[in-house]
């Protein structure tokens, strides 16, 4: 890149010819004054009489005003008062915890010393036309500050028009207030300055006297406070950071909270420092990319965040010269003890949260009776400059995930719903545009169906939470977030129903103050971090008084929502028992927050006493490890801190709520309309007669809709909606329930009850049974007998069981139905066999015979044949093995107990519907494990597998696994 050609602003500071004297004004010819004159002629006379009065008026007013002022020439000698220092105290004023110097700590400097970067930078940005101007003064800022002083009859708020020369003035020889004689007191010395001083001696004045904040008075000492160098080392980064304190040495202080201020005014600098030709656009590159590293505070501070918020409402209220040169004592509002709880807690828990991916944390503390500021932590190390220690965590904007649903259901319940209301937590589409879509999931991928807002809001459940929002209507939720205090929140547009899962940022502060207008039965005290500022330990500047607050939610409302949020056992359901959130012997309203990548942690919440919100992640916002939000990162450092507060205080109960009753069952926690009815299990209708017992079942049903149905969401305690489809969320509310009843299988159905009876059981469908043989009252001299039988069905024929005398001895689930019955030690004489045949619905047919036994076994030998019983067991497979299907064949091994007592055993498994279906039979008993083979494999499910052995005496023995087949 060519050189730049510089011009005059390149000129060596020194170089600057002297500054050349007004021309006196041409002089007026008066001419002769004609008899009887013309008005045009007299005119003229009048006005150069006017003219030479105002002068004369001026002249005078400039000679009245001069004539007390001292001689320019003094401030060569440094002849200035020293300031009186600033005293800032905990609310005790037994602790000091910040000062203010009096002394002006100064070190000088000459002009030839001070690298040109620092004097452009300051001309740039304090006065560009300082060498190129022929006045003292800039007569453009004048008139703006005179056309704001016409504006709005006040030098208070009346723009500035100052240059260097004046500023010089104002900071060495008068006061800082803004009245007409203090202007013209210094116009005056600024005419006289530079009659007295050359440009470059000015500069130099200049450069050394102003203050920079941090008791640091010119740029040398300035440079060494800030940077811990010389000045004449500066960089041309570094010297556009000077150049920017001195508008407001406080509020962009390097040690303060407003650093992303600070950089703004820096980069603006560097550009008029580009666009003015002092520096190339290479120099200007270099300059933005440089890395500035602020020096660490030397000053000894006690609560070093609250300090500098202090501080910075003292520099608005007050202005940076008072707080600097006045000698204010202030008693603020901090509980030293409180805060030192408050800094130990944080800092072992953001050390502990070292693992879980967050570097930082802070925590505020309020009374909510009083809006009282009792701790501020804003880092976990004020002076730790690897982790932007002096960044105020509790100033700044950030997404508060979950721990902003409290402000909204407050919100709904001013409307006229009540805890008890139901919202359906079903998967949800909230954005109706073609092609778009807002689908929130619950943190663990659920949904719950109808849920109450207790409920709901105890176990941070997402979805409710946006309907609730839309229920409450967004910008009614802004509105109330606005009169809770809240800065941050002020667009619609931008938020929308994200708002509910915390979708606008908030500062942590602000956050904990709307908690603790909900605690405070909903009345809202200013947020107040000063209780006196005195001047000269005598005159009273203010003083905090107690005030009546402004109630933003009515006493229920907040209180329904603090009843929700002190619920244990509600937020059990979701979160298990104990925790941090819970303290030990006392109640406490708390709610957590997550944002949904794991960059915000969040826990805010308190008691009667005291509310405190804490907030934990990086200062970068990079994302914590997954799964570590609010209960995990945040709570324990708000459990400690809690604990420590409360202990050896009063418990103190909170104030139970009014649950509304509103005649609506959907507001006060019923499904209107539901009914109960028998239902067939099979068929899914209406149960009959001859519906089984076993196969029917009550059913709830219940029409429901959303909540759109019943209600009208503006106006909820009035008629229901003529047209509920006409709100634009309509459609997708109901989608989701019925998608979610298909889904859920749930008992209680979300649909119309059946109209239609059961025809699955009717007698058309009973099968056809008879038995062929052996024939009624036949004569029989065996143990047993083949029972032969006919059986249809209409539907698939599921089993068929056969009895003698009552006791089951047999079951057939596959043809040939025809089962052998064994009559073991059963005496002779007349017994009943029963057979009864079921279908696939539970259809039976029951036939019985009579039979006569006839084998020489009297009643005298009832006694047992013999004493001993066999038993059964199953080898293999094992209790709940798995079977693949490659394996099949199968072979079942049993073990038989006393084989010499068993007559057969047969094998089964039931399949999907219940049915016995037969592996096989074994006559042929030995004392050695039996095999049967299971030849064809079933589907993959789960199965039962049971083996019923039969004994010489007739008796029936049962053994079984559960398998699963894949």
């Amino acid at each position: 890149m060519a050189p730049i050609q510089r011009t005059w602003r390149t000129r060596k500071i020194g170089s600057l010819k002297p500054l050349q004297r007004l021309h006196a004004p041409r002089q007026f010819r008066v001419p002769h004054k004609r008899s009887g004159g013309s008005f045009p002629s007299r005119l003229v006379l009048l006005a150069l009489i006017g003219g030479i009065a105002s002068v004369v008026l001026i002249a005078g007013f400039f000679y009245v005003y001069s004539r007390d002022l001292p001689a320019v020439e003094e401030i060569r000698k440094g002849s200035i008062v020293i300031p009186e220092s600033t005293k800032i105290y905990d609310r005790s004023s037994e602790h000091l915890l910040y000062t203010i110097h009096g002394e002006e700590n100064r070190t000088r400097i000459s002009l030839a010393e001070i690298p040109d970067f620092v004097k452009w930078a300051t001309i740039a940005t304090e006065d560009q036309d300082f060498y190129r101007r022929d006045l003292a003064i800039d007569f453009k800022g004048i008139a703006r500050a005179i056309l704001g002083l016409l504006r709005t009859h006040s030098l208070e708020s009346s723009p500035g028009g100052s240059t260097i020369t004046q500023q010089l003035v104002k900071n060495l020889i008068l006061t800082r207030e803004k009245t007409l004689s203090r202007k013209i007191k210094e116009i005056i010395l600024s005419f006289r300055i530079e009659k007295t001083f050359t440009r470059d001696e000015i500069l130099e004045l200049y450069l050394n006297q102003i203050p920079y904040g941090s008791n640091a008075y010119g740029i040398e000492q300035s440079s060494q406070t800030f940077f811990g160098k010389s000045a004449k080392h500066l960089t041309l980064s570094q010297s556009a950071i000077l150049a920017a304190l001195p508008k407001a040495t406080t509020r962009l202080s390097p040690f303060g909270s407003q650093t992303d201020e600070l950089f703004d005014r820096q980069r603006a600098i560097l550009k008029q420092m580009l666009n003015e030709g002092y520096i190339s656009e290479d120099e200007w590159n270099r300059a933005l990319t440089e890395e500035i590293a602020f020096k660490k505070s030397p000053e000894r501070i006690e609560a070093p965040h609250f300090v500098m918020y202090v501080r910075e409402i003292l520099a608005h209220r007050y202005g940076d010269s008072a707080l600097e040169h006045d000698g204010l004592n202030v008693i603020t509002t901090l509980d030293y003890d409180l805060q030192k709880i408050a800094e130990k807690a944080v800092a072992e828990g953001a050390k502990t949260n070292d693992q879980k991916g967050a570097d930082n944390a802070g925590l505020v503390a309020i009374d909510p009776k009083t809006g009282q500021i009792l701790a501020m932590v804003g880092s976990r190390d004020y002076f730790d400059t690897d982790h932007e220690g002096n960044f105020n965590v509790a100033l700044a904007n950030r997404q508060p995930g979950s721990s902003f649903k409290p402000i909204v259901y407050a919100t709904l319940f001013t409307k006229g719903y009540t805890p008890d209301t139901i919202l359906y937590d079903v998967e949800t589409d909230f954005d109706p545009r073609e092609g778009a879509e807002y689908k929130p999931q619950n943190y663990d991928g659920k949904f719950r169906g109808p849920v109450k807002i207790r409920a709901a809001l105890a176990g941070s459940l997402n979805i409710p939470a946006v309907k609730a929002l839309y229920l409450a209507g967004v910008e009614t939720v802004l509105d109330y977030a606005a009169r809770l205090g809240y800065t941050t929140l002020t667009d619609p547009g931008k938020v929308g129903l994200s708002l509910a899962l915390g979708g606008g940022g908030v500062k942590l502060l602000e956050h904990t103050l709307a908690f603790a207008v909900l605690i405070n039965d909903g009345v809202r005290e200013e947020t107040v971090s000063i209780m006196r500022v005195e001047k000269n330990n005598a005159n009273v500047l203010e003083e905090w008084e107690e005030s009546d607050g402004e109630r933003v939610f009515s006493i229920n409302s907040a209180r329904m929502v603090i009843d929700i949020l002190q619920d244990n056992s509600a937020r059990a359901q979701v979160f298990g028992e104990g925790g941090p959130l819970v303290l030990k012997n006392r109640p406490a309203a708390v709610k957590t927050g997550t944002t949904n990548d794991y960059r915000d942690a969040w826990t805010i919440g308190g008691t009667p006493q005291i509310v405190a919100g804490v907030w934990a992640g990086n200062n970068d916002n990079s994302p914590m490890n997954k799964g570590d939000g609010g209960s995990r990162a945040a709570a324990p450092i708000w459990n400690a801190f809690m604990q420590g507060a409360l202990k050896n205080t009063e418990v103190i109960q909170f104030p139970k709520p009014e649950i509304p009753v509103t005649g609506k069952p959907i507001l006060d926690g019923t499904l209107d309309g539901a009914i109960k009815v028998k239902v067939d299990k099979v068929s899914g209708k209406l149960a009959t007669e001859y519906t089984p017992a076993e196969y029917i079942e009550e059913q709830s049903f219940a029409e429901f809709h959303s909540i759109f149905h019943y209600i009208d969401k503006s106006a909820p305690l009035g008629p229901a909606p003529v047209q509920p489809s006409l709100d634009p969320q309509y459609s997708e509310w109901e989608k989701g329930i019925t998608l979610w009843v298909e889904k859920s299988g749930s008992s209680d159905k979300l649909t119309k009850p059946p109209t239609e009876y059961d025809d699955a059981h009717v007698p058309a469908n009973i099968p056809y049974l008879a038995i062929l043989s052996p024939a009624p009252r036949a004569e029989l001299h065996e143990d047993s007998v083949l029972v032969e039988i006919d059986v249809t069905a209409k539907r698939h024929l599921a089993k068929v069981e056969y009895e003698l005398d009552g006791q089951f001895r047999e079951s057939a689930g596959l043809l040939p139905y025809s089962r052998r019955v064994y009559f073991g030690s059963i005496p002779d004489g007349a017994h009943i066999i029963t057979v009864t045949a079921f279908d696939d619905a539970g259809n039976r047919a029951k036939q019985e015979v009579e039979i006569a036994l006839s084998r020489g076994k009297s009643a005298g030998e009832t006694s047992p044949l013999i004493p001993a019983t066999p038993g059964v067991t199953i080898l293999a497979p094992t209790k709940d093995a798995v079977i693949a299907r490659d394996q099949f064949p199968f072979t079942v091994r049993l073990f038989v107990d006393k084989s010499e007592l068993a007559e057969l055993v047969n094998v089964y498994y039931n399949d999907k519907n219940g049915n016995p279906m037969l592996i096989g039979t074994v006559t042929s008993i030995a004392e050695e494990p039996i095999g049967v083979s299971w030849k064809t494999s079933p589907s993959p499910g789960s199965y039962t597998m049971y083996a019923i052995l039969i004994d010489k005496n007739g008796e029936s023995y049962r053994s079984e696994v559960k398998i699963i087949v894949n």
